[in-house]
């Protein structure tokens, strides 16, 4: 099905549009492409067409920001929330090795001024629980070097054992509390351990490093 474009934005997306468009301050320089001499609010629309993905966007070892986001200043400015706060992301995370997420992260944005978009980002838990993977995870999370877990869900190979996914919830917010508090790592290490020995309890895979 086509999508047609109006010169008036519908709207319901009327506010959404304004405040993407307040983003553009930069002047636009006599080379300035002709997308760059529309009316911000329609500018803004284009983005949205080019850049809003049905369903979630998939994270894989090639993903890659839009090629938008390096034309300049003013058009990156315009584009990375429509990017960020419209799509939503999943990554695929096996044996808790969180290096794709960490990948994602060193990206151009900074997980702060994602979460300032509302960036979803789910996560599906597969494969086996790995303790020393989930520590390396959980040092991210605490660093705040991560983006924000919105929602943890299972794959369905696994759908029946869900008691390891609360884990990694827990140990989550384990870290997330103790940045917090500006406890040390080591600290947070530490009830982390004890976060484990109860885990051991649950599923004795937590003892795999």
């Amino acid at each position: 099905m086509s999508r047609e474009m109006d010169s008036q934005p519908p709207p319901r997306r009327s506010k959404r549009i304004a405040e993407l468009a307040s983003r553009s301050t930069l002047a636009p320089s006599p080379t300035t492409s002709a997308l760059l001499n529309l009316p911000p609010e329609l500018r803004i629309i284009i983005f949205e067409f080019a850049l809003i993905v049905d369903g979630n966007i998939a994270v894989t070892t090639d993903t890659k920001t839009p090629a938008l986001f390096a034309t300049n200043r003013q058009v990156r400015s315009e584009t990375i929330p429509i990017w960020y706060g419209k799509n939503e992301f999943r990554f695929v995370v096996n044996q808790c090795d969180a290096s794709l997420v960490q990948k994602f992260d060193q990206q151009a944005v900074p997980p702060e001024q994602r979460d300032s978009f509302g960036t979803k980002v789910v996560f599906t838990l597969e494969n086996e629980p790995n303790w020393s993977n989930l520590r390396e995870w959980c040092r991210a999370v605490y660093r705040g070097s991560t983006v924000n877990v919105m929602a943890l869900e299972l794959s369905e190979e696994i759908e029946e054992d869900q008691s390891w996914v609360s884990i990694v919830a827990a140990a989550h917010l384990v870290c997330r509390d103790a940045s917090e508090k500006k406890e040390s790592w080591t600290q947070c290490e530490k009830t982390l351990d004890r976060l484990r020995r109860v885990a051991v309890f649950a599923d004795r895979r937590w003892l795999e490093e």
